[in-house]
């Protein structure tokens, strides 16, 4: 089958597809697709092809939605890495993930530079001798034929329990997670997913591919997380739906006099244990907040509560999503 974009362009060319958060500014899924065509003719044109893995270290912002469709498009793979890794961690990260090719900014181009020596584009005015995507003549290129088990993405664990370790995420996988999500959160079609966690993690991954089986928009803040602006952000461009970090929640929480997060459908929060303090915190200001509980192995979520669940059982984080079997075990994997 052809990209995920490509196919929803031809369905819903006029729906939103992607806002800027900062300026306000909405793409088309018909527009994005024509911007993904030509990034992916310029990435083809500095010599990325089917099944080579494209790296890219940066931060959230609107071109990482453009680069990950683009990887689509040609039939690469996409290795998202972590813009706050150090030259050396970088090197082995990017020597782990084998990756052929590499896209920095401006705010990591000398790290990686310093790490890899292989073909290295920036999204921004060079700095430290990379070339800049937007100055590579665009080839033809083969499209990318995609199935279940393809590799879509190689993306590094968090690290909870040792070092960061590489998992692959078939299309399959990402397919499903986005499904079992949607049931259990309810997504509509006109909701805007507001996306400020970082890229190179599947919390802030997921909604980029999500959006485009769902045919919802998601919106992407740009600049690192900041509370008054997120909130701004949030109000400004009518956004729907979020995904958090408990930290960040509490953050917003603080700041929010103006009653903001309680505008929102859902907020999902993970990536750590949710306080019941936060839960309770939420409630009062009347957030919509579904606590939950996911792994990068399984494309994000395993489980997700409800509001209506956490107030009759503080401290869960609900049932399995479907398509997801959770056992408890012992050492020896014995139930």
């Amino acid at each position: 089958m052809r990209d995920w974009l490509a196919i929803r362009a031809q369905a819903t060319p006029a729906r939103t597809a992607l806002v800027h958060a900062s300026s306000g500014e909405a793409t088309s899924y018909g527009t994005l697709d024509d911007e993904v065509e030509r990034l992916a003719g310029r990435l083809a044109g500095f010599g990325v092809d089917v099944d080579d893995h494209l790296g890219v270290v940066a931060k959230t912002r609107p071109a990482f939605v453009r680069l990950a469709h683009a990887a689509s498009r040609l039939g690469a793979v996409l290795v998202p890495l972590n813009a706050r890794l150090t030259a050396r961690e970088l090197t082995t990260a990017l020597d782990t993930a084998d990756v052929d090719t590499l896209v920095c900014t401006a705010a990591t181009e000398a790290t990686a530079a310093e790490a890899f020596d292989g073909p290295l584009a920036t999204l921004d005015p060079p700095t430290a001798g990379a070339r800049r995507v937007s100055s590579i003549h665009p080839e033809p290129f083969e499209l990318g034929s995609w199935t279940r088990d393809c590799t879509a993405v190689l993306l590094a664990t968090s690290g909870t329990t040792g070092g960061p370790k590489l998992v692959r995420l078939t299309m399959g996988n990402l397919a499903a997670s986005a499904a079992a999500s949607s049931w259990r959160l309810g997504v509509l079609p006109d909701d805007c997913w507001y996306c400020t966690l970082p890229m190179y993690h599947m919390g802030g991954l997921a909604p980029v591919y999500r959006s485009v089986l769902y045919g919802t928009g998601v919106a992407v803040s740009e600049g690192g997380f900041d509370p008054a602006e997120s909130l701004a952000e949030i109000e400004r461009n009518g956004m729907t739906t979020t995904s958090l970090v408990p930290t960040m929640c509490r953050e917003l929480l603080d700041a929010d006099d103006a009653g903001v997060l309680a505008t929102l459908r859902f907020v999902l929060v993970g990536g750590a244990p949710t306080p019941d303090s936060l839960v309770e915190r939420a409630r009062a200001a009347g957030v919509a907040l579904y606590p939950s509980y996911g792994m990068t192995e399984t494309s994000s979520q395993i489980a997700t509560a409800s509001p209506d669940q956490t107030r009759d059982a503080l401290g869960t984080v609900g049932s399995p999503l479907m398509f997801t079997q959770v056992r408890i075990v012992d050492a020896d994997g014995v139930p």
